[in-house]
């Protein structure tokens, strides 16, 4: 609940540095960086073996799977920085722009510090320290927003950007440190060569399917990055972002920390692992049909408000990846349980039958530009999800008719909703004069949508609602108890 807490309040976040930041930035700027990221993060990738997952799933001492995961990450984070240090040219001819090889130089730090928080993290996550990790991701995030938007406003442009993803990542790991509970694990150790086959033998297997993860959702950034340019980049990344990259923080921070440890605590029970996913399906697809069905409504009236003329080019891929947003709950729910339950190739599995969707369909589709490329991902990406569908009933039986149960009545009501949307507009329009729309108009729609969609939710899922009502008193009745307790004396 902590964690979920701290992601609704790292999405506004989010929105308003994309706020400043594409007021200030010019597509083209926002893709150099996006390009570069590619690279980094698809190194990160590799260099962290899997060793964060393999922590958590271990069940031998924890000092001697986090010493050993250290080592072995860092050596190989070691490899990776030097590599992509001493040959900034050559990838950045491979990503498409050899002009971004000066950001890449300067970026490549990200990967020995990033790599260096991967253990405290998992340390955390294991003993569901979810407080604390939400913590760090809040701090790091309030940082990277005041960087960014600071260094924007003085004229640093696209370094602005680059700044702030140094500092975001330095701050992260250096608050993981300080909040990991106990070092003890540093201390130099005999070497295992069994624990240290058994992590490497679990991470690459997770590292295999998070690799084909990552290639499908960041294979089309490179496709648009090399064959478009660096400003087409821009207006699809930043499409993305405003999306998918909610479902992301809601992942990595409410699905991947919390159910990940919770569901690897009970993987030995598929009745309970049955109604723990369920239960998670259900809570994430009531907070997200809204925001998904909500942005396609008011998409144009929102990034001509905020961004202005220079980036109403990215409407379409906001309207097309929100749809996307209907679907993802779902294999992201099903990811953690897969690796909880020690079957993370389900996961690549899921990702190749995406891979073979979306690779063919994307070059078919690329002669209608960044809008073609982003219809065949949400393509592949909802073939991807009946296929995981498919796998987490073979595994836990029944759950395939219980999910489309869920979903139904949940999008019914988001449907709803975005009719009510719609048939506002004209109104609206009328009401505030003048052929564009101002914040006022807006926030009208908004407030339209809210009220259509929040009593017509509450009918439905009733019974949820209060669980969740329930479950936020348990929480913060002892604290406020506390604090009333602490002003008294």
């Amino acid at each position: 609940m902590i964690t979920g807490g701290v992601t609704l309040i790292l999405r506004p976040i989010n929105i308003l540095a994309s706020f400043v930041i594409l007021r200030l930035l010019n597509p083209d700027e926002v893709g150099a960086v996006a390009l570069a990221m590619l690279l980094l993060v698809t190194s990160n990738l590799f260099a962290g073996l899997g060793m964060g997952m393999a922590v958590i799933h271990s069940k031998i001492d924890k000092r001697k799977t986090a010493f050993h995961a250290f080592v072995m990450m860092m050596a190989s984070a070691t490899a990776f920085f030097l590599l992509v240090f001493t040959n900034v040219r050559f990838f950045a001819g491979l990503l498409g722009d050899v002009t971004i090889a000066p950001i890449l130089r300067v970026m490549s730090y990200y990967i020995l510090i990033d790599t260096a928080s991967t253990i405290p993290v998992s340390l955390l996550r294991k003993e569901l320290k979810f407080e604390r990790v939400g913590v760090l991701s809040l701090v790091a995030e309030l940082v990277y927003t005041a960087v960014s938007i600071t260094l924007a406003f003085m004229g640093f442009g696209l370094w602005s950007l680059v700044i702030a993803k140094l500092a975001f990542v330095s701050v992260r790991t250096i608050l993981s440190w300080l909040l990991c509970p106990g070092w003890d694990w540093l201390r130099v150790q005999r070497w295992d060569n069994n624990v240290a086959r058994g992590l490497l033998t679990f991470g690459l297997r997770s590292t295999g399917s998070g690799l084909v993860a990552y290639f499908h959702t960041h294979w089309d950034d490179w496709l648009v990055g090399s064959s478009l340019g660096k400003a087409a980049l821009g207006f699809y990344s930043k499409g993305y972002d405003l999306t998918n990259n909610t479902m992301n923080q809601l992942s990595n921070n409410v699905i991947g920390v919390v159910f990940f440890p919770s569901y690897a605590k009970i993987q030995d029970d598929p009745e309970r692992l049955s109604r723990a996913y369920l239960k998670s399906v259900r809570l994430v697809m009531l907070i997200m049909v809204p925001m998904a069905l909500g942005l396609f409504s008011v998409a144009p009236e929102m990034v001509f408000v905020f961004w202005q003329e220079k980036w109403m080019p990215m409407v379409p891929v906001l309207q097309i990846y929100a749809f996307m947003l209907l679907t993802r709950p779902i294999s992201e729910n099903a990811a953690p349980l897969f690796s909880s339950v020690g079957k993370p190739q389900y996961n690549m599995l899921a990702g190749v039958v995406l891979i073979a969707v979306m690779i063919p369909l994307a070059l078919i589709l690329l002669v209608q530009g960044f809008v073609g490329v982003a219809i065949a991902v949400v393509i592949a990406h909802l073939v991807g999800v009946m296929f995981n569908v498919f796998q987490m009933n073979r595994l836990l039986p029944g759950t395939a008719k219980e999910t489309l149960k869920i979903m139904l009545p949940i999008v019914g009501v988001g449907v709803l909703m975005m009719s009510a949307v719609f048939l506002a507009k004209a109104p609206i329009q009328q009401l505030i004069g003048g052929d564009k729309y101002n914040l006022f108009g807006l926030m009208s729609l908004v407030v339209v949508g809210a009220l259509v969609y929040l009593p017509a939710i509450f009918l439905t899922q009733r019974a949820l609602l209060t669980e969740i009502i329930q479950m936020v008193l348990s929480v913060l009745g002892p604290r406020l108890r506390r604090i009333g307790f602490a002003h008294q004396r």
